[in-house]
């Protein structure tokens, strides 16, 4: 096995004795800009350093994908540095023709409906389980998929979310034996996953997909925009088709610092994941221990019958007596605890190997104080409208046809030409070319009035 060199020592090192005539225009000049941002760093496709759109076996990048198709398993690996949203436009494009049908979970990322729209597409949509106890998308039945099949068997691509923002798997392996028995391709954003390779048993990192796309950045030490787009189906031809898309969507002017921390971030977990990964189940068994015995908070445990399976890194703090938003708000402001989201009656707090005991521990011990705090609180009557879409509105017109007319309003009975969403997850509320319900509009009621900011707009 070659070891890979490590890309931001390279990189300082050449910087030490050459002049760059070349781009980029800040030229290293830190006696002029000042110190702080990685300038030295900072640098283009010049010699010796490897053309992240045409990789030379041998160099520099490509052996930074070997090691990342290795360590995922892989048959091909492709770094990105525009996150998993150009791995998602370049996978459906590459994997449909134009004006192909396509079947998508309804809990997938805006960037989906993007793709249906720019490819021309026409979609299906599929809905997961619900959980009944918390109203949060669950997993994705492998018999759901086989119906749609049977009502739509011109269906040549599916697309799902696992993990989802919350955590929840779905039983990829038995998904793609029905869509590959159908001929078709399956693409998993595993955006939220990237960590699931070296956690526990969670053996479920979805290698049966065709192409699966995964954010470094999100659950593994590594910098924002950072992902992979991972290539599991042996057909030659799908690899190239996935490679030239992705010069498509991705920058042709790559960030190098954004590449060497894609090396840094592999490399650290090809040497040094066995003992991270233990050492961060033993931080998350004591966090959940102490906070079985919260009365009016309470951390999902991932054992809902909705749910396949449970990434419980994804700590999802429900409370009985105050909004989502309201709890993330006390964090803040009483905790110095920053959540990663708020929503109706949760908040959501995301782990990874870098946190340290103590940082769980201040976790631990203002949630006790919150829950103390609320202990004599009247439990509220959940919404009436949750904060999942149950029903599927409607289908009058694709995307595509839908975003070519004016903008209007959402009102009751009339086509959406706009989405509606909340960010994050972004996850659409409703799609261009959906009819209008009144559910909806409770919905975005129910949603705005918990403290959540509805985004309506293309």
């Amino acid at each position: 096995m070659q070891e890979t060199q490590d890309l931001f020592k390279t990189i300082s090192d050449y910087g030490k004795g050459s002049i760059p005539m070349h781009m980029p225009g800040h030229k290293r000049n830190t006696a002029l800009l000042g110190e702080g941002l990685p300038y030295a760093a900072d640098i283009t496709e010049i010699a010796g350093f490897d053309d992240l759109h045409c990789m030379e076996e041998g160099g520099v990048l490509y052996r930074i994908a070997e090691r990342a198709a290795r360590l995922y398993g892989a048959v091909r690996a492709f770094p990105l540095v525009s996150g998993s949203t150009g791995g998602i436009l370049s996978a459906i494009r590459a994997l449909t023709g134009y004006g192909d049908k396509i079947l998508v979970a309804r809990n997938v990322h805006k960037s989906v409906y993007h793709a249906v729209e720019l490819c021309g597409l026409s979609h299906v949509s599929i809905l997961p389980m619900i959980d009944r106890e918390t109203g949060i998308y669950g997993s994705i039945l492998p018999c759901d998929v086989a119906a749609a099949f049977e009502e739509h068997p011109d269906i040549r691509a599916v697309v799902i979310t696992s993990p989802t923002y919350e955590g929840v798997l779905s039983d990829v392996r038995a998904i793609a034996e029905i869509v590959h028995s159908h001929g078709a391709r399956l693409i998993v954003d595993a955006a939220h996953g990237s960590h699931l390779s070296f956690f526990e048993n969670l053996s479920t990192f979805p290698t049966e997909a065709d192409a699966v796309v995964t954010s470094l950045h999100k659950t593994l030490p590594a910098l924002t925009q950072t992902a992979l787009l991972l290539v599991y189906s042996k057909d030659a031809e799908i690899g190239e088709r996935l490679r030239r898309e992705i010069t498509v969507f991705e920058t042709s002017s790559p960030s190098y610092v954004l590449l060497a921390s894609i090396d840094r971030c592999l490399a650290l977990m090809e040497r040094s994941a066995a003992e991270l990964f233990s050492d961060y189940r033993r931080r998350l068994d004591r966090f959940y221990a102490s906070a079985a015995s919260l009365r009016t908070l309470t951390v999902l445990a991932g054992d809902s019958p909705a749910f396949f399976g449970f990434d419980r890194g994804k700590l999802v703090i429900l409370s009985r007596t105050m909004h989502g938003t309201a709890l993330a708000e006390r964090l803040r402001t009483q905790y110095g605890i920053e959540c990663e989201m708020a929503y109706t009656d949760y908040a959501l707090c995301m782990t990874s190997v870098c946190d340290t005991d103590e940082s769980l521990l201040r976790l631990t011990e203002a949630l006790g104080a919150i829950d103390c705090d609320e202990g004599e609180c009247a439990i509220p009557e959940r919404p009436t409208e949750g904060c999942v879409t149950v029903t599927i509105p409607e289908r009058a017109e694709t995307i595509a046809e839908a975003v070519r007319k004016p903008q209007e309003p959402l009102r009751v009975g009339e086509i959406a030409r706009v989405y509606a969403w909340v960010y994050p997850p972004g996850i659409p509320l409703i799609v261009p070319g959906e009819r209008v319900t009144e559910p909806l509009t409770r919905q975005i009621a129910s949603l705005t009035r918990a403290g959540l900011s509805v985004r309506i707009g293309r």
